[in-house]
């Protein structure tokens, strides 16, 4: 599994967001390490960054925006999978540096990729507010759930990966923040399933829109 963890030095993106009482990036950060020691820190900065302090494995990249950000964090993992000659059905995770996880979460990510093409394991809390259709799969580890979109933290195969790269891209052109919403909606329509673990073992960490993880 290659999972790329990805930091700034200040998000444009996230500073009007309320945050919960002790919410601190470095923390979540050192549990994601905890849980997952081979990490590749994805660093839009040219600034000493607290992550220096934990891991060498730092990719750094120029975007400047969330968006830009994306798009240079996904050419990097083409470039890297392709010039490795990574196995097609290599989990590929994304996680944005404001995401608790639980302590088993990069085993629940193996599980869910028998039951979607993208899989997150963030509940996310406004699927309940309007509710809609969904299938539920039993797993051996969870419950899962179809859900229409996610943030910009998922998983997939690296062969999934290369087959909707267009797409991933598109929806992060020409915004300052990417379109994540409509991307898995294009994705859904195009034939790809995205499924969220039941109950989360990932949180973004917003007022409101937090999940309850398991452990």
């Amino acid at each position: 599994m290659k999972v790329f963890v990805r930091h700034c030095h200040i998000s444009e993106a996230s500073l009007h967001k309320s945050r919960p009482q002790g919410f601190d990036r470095e923390v979540l950060f050192q549990k994601v390490l905890q849980t997952c020691p081979d990490l590749f820190v994805v660093l839009d900065s040219d600034k000493d960054h607290f992550t220096e302090k934990y891991t060498s494995n730092i990719i750094r990249i120029v975007g400047g925006c969330e968006s830009k950000s994306f798009l240079a964090l996904i050419k990097v993992v083409k470039d890297m999978g392709l010039e490795e000659s990574w196995n097609l059905n290599t989990p590929i995770v994304f996680l944005e540096d404001d995401y608790a996880v639980s302590t088993s979460w990069a085993d629940h990510i193996k599980e869910g990729l028998l039951f979607g093409d993208f899989v997150t394991l963030y509940d996310h809390p406004d699927k309940y507010i309007n509710p809609i259709p969904c299938k539920i799969f039993l797993g051996e580890q969870c419950h899962w759930r179809t859900t229409p979109s996610t943030t910009n933290s998922y998983a997939m195969k690296f062969r999934t990966f290369l087959e909707t790269y267009e797409m991933q891209s598109k929806f992060s052109e020409n915004v300052s923040v990417t379109l994540d919403h409509y991307k898995f909606l294009s994705l859904w329509n195009s034939g790809k399933t995205l499924v969220s673990s039941l109950p989360g073992h990932w949180s973004h960490e917003e007022t409101r829109m937090q999940s309850r993880i398991a452990e």
